[in-house]
């Protein structure tokens, strides 16, 4: 999280912080990333693919609480 100061002379008494998102877009890619490999995990468990699925929770990008 990256975080913006005002200058001085815009604030009275001091300077203003706030957080602001570094990079939206790639936070974005990365929730659709990990949605994806949840889906896939679902998916490899239901056909009973226990190397996709092993591997899909060895890279730790797949949540295991995803409902499908």
């Amino acid at each position: 999280m990256a975080v913006l100061l005002r200058p001085a002379a815009a604030i009275a008494g001091g300077r203003q912080v706030w957080p602001v998102a570094e990079d939206h877009h790639r936070q974005l890619r990365d929730e659709a990333e990990a949605e994806a490999a949840s889906q896939r995990l679902v998916e490899a468990v239901a056909r009973g693919d226990a190397r996709e699925a092993g591997e899909l929770l060895a890279s730790g990008r797949a949540d295991v609480n995803y409902a499908g």
